[in-house]
C-alpha cells in the first residue's frame, strides 16, 4: 500500500504518473504537505504533479531533494527523475 494515497485521497497523484520510487526509500507524505514524500537517509524527496498547473506553485521543478531535518532550501530542485535518483547514490550511497 502507498502512504501517499492514504494521505492525498482526493488528489490526482495516480500510480501512472508517479516515477519508480526505489524500494529502500520510505514513503513519509503527509496530508499537509502539498504532495508525495519519501526519504532516503538523511533526504527527504518530494515528488510533485506531473503536470505544472496543478502543482501549488506551478513554475516550481517537479522533484525537490531536501535534508530530511529542518526547513532548508532544496538541495535539489528538477524535472529531472534521473537527476534525482543520481543526486541520492550520490549523497546517501547505494540506496537510490
Amino acid at each position: 500500500m502507498c502512504l501517499y494515497r492514504t494521505e492525498f485521497p482526493d488528489i490526482e497523484f495516480e500510480l501512472d504518473t508517479m516515477p519508480a520510487i526505489p524500494s529502500a526509500w520510505l514513503d513519509t507524505s503527509w496530508h499537509n504537505d502539498s504532495c508525495p514524500s519519501f526519504q532516503c537517509g538523511a533526504l527527504r524527496i518530494f515528488v510533485d504533479y506531473a503536470n505544472a498547473e496543478d502543482r501549488e506553485v506551478p513554475e516550481a521543478p517537479r522533484y525537490s531533494v531536501h535534508l530530511w531535518e529542518g526547513d532548508y532550501p532544496a538541495l535539489l530542485a528538477t524535472d529531472d527523475w534521473q537527476a534525482v535518483l543520481d543526486f541520492v547514490v550520490a549523497h546517501e550511497g547505494a540506496a537510490a
